[in-house]
């Protein structure tokens, strides 16, 4: 299925059923991407998916934080280390598409 993204059109894969999923996460990251672009001003594009990766996993962490009050404090370290590691990878991946779309 295809998803617009920043003014960009990507075309995805998901499981049977999920496309309404997939398509509102779309959009709440194409939300978060316009409201930061208009915000930060001309910034390249690599840098504002960038920063919808860390703003999107700021609201993560503290949704996370939220609920593991009650799991303990080694469960919860462990959990916030992979879900960084996660980010991490998605931010570095999301820069790397950007490099790539920019020297198109």
């Amino acid at each position: 299925m295809e998803v617009r993204i920043g003014g960009r059109a990507y075309s995805l894969a998901c499981a049977p059923g999920e496309e309404d999923r997939l398509t509102s996460l779309a959009r709440h990251v194409d939300s978060k991407l316009s409201d930061l672009a208009r915000r930060a001003g001309s910034q390249p594009e690599s840098t504002l998916l960038v920063l919808t990766c860390l703003t999107l996993a700021d609201e993560l962490f503290d949704m996370r934080q939220k609920g593991v009050a009650s799991v303990t404090g080694r469960q919860a370290a462990q959990e916030q280390e992979v879900l960084a590691e996660a980010v991490l990878r998605m931010g570095q991946r999301l820069g790397s598409l950007a490099d790539r779309l920019e020297e198109r």
